[in-house]
């Protein structure tokens, strides 16, 4: 596994039900976004996410090829899901706050598929999952 670039990006796919929506528009994304689902067998230790600049530096080409990655590893898309674009050094950097040292790391080397580490695994810092909720998200976007 090899760490990506503190300047990079990651996204992840972000279904309704973890959107904050006020008045038809999608503001931004709710804490379980980024908690970690221990009731799988085994337990998730990382968020799955890709890697944007694995693709290419042009974001048009990123998200195409976020979406085709995405659309390959899931059974279906839903209309309304997003795209949560965001920043590694973020995410590091309010890891750090909370005294949690967070690493985002390729899987695999020929693939964009990556993980997010070091979030708690019981989901209990509700103010480190609040705070990435609230102040890492770049961009919702919508599938290409």
């Amino acid at each position: 596994m090899q760490d990506i670039p503190d300047e990079h990006h990651v996204a992840r796919y972000c279904g309704r039900q973890k959107q904050i929506i006020e008045d038809g528009k999608v503001l931004g994304v709710q804490p379980q976004f980024f908690t970690l689902r221990a009731e799988k067998k085994p337990p998730e230790t990382y968020l799955s996410c890709d890697w944007m600049e694995f693709f290419s530096e042009d974001r048009d080409e990123q998200l195409d090829g976020v979406c085709k990655a995405l659309t390959g590893k899931m059974d279906k898309i839903g209309k309304t899901a997003k795209i949560a674009i965001m920043s590694v050094s973020s995410i590091k950097s309010c890891g750090n706050k909370h005294s949690k040292k967070i690493k985002i790391l390729q899987k695999k080397k020929t693939s964009s598929y990556s993980g997010i580490y070091g979030l708690p695994q019981d989901s209990s810092d509700l103010d480190l999952l609040a705070a990435l909720a609230d102040e890492e998200m770049i961009d919702l976007v919508s599938f290409v």
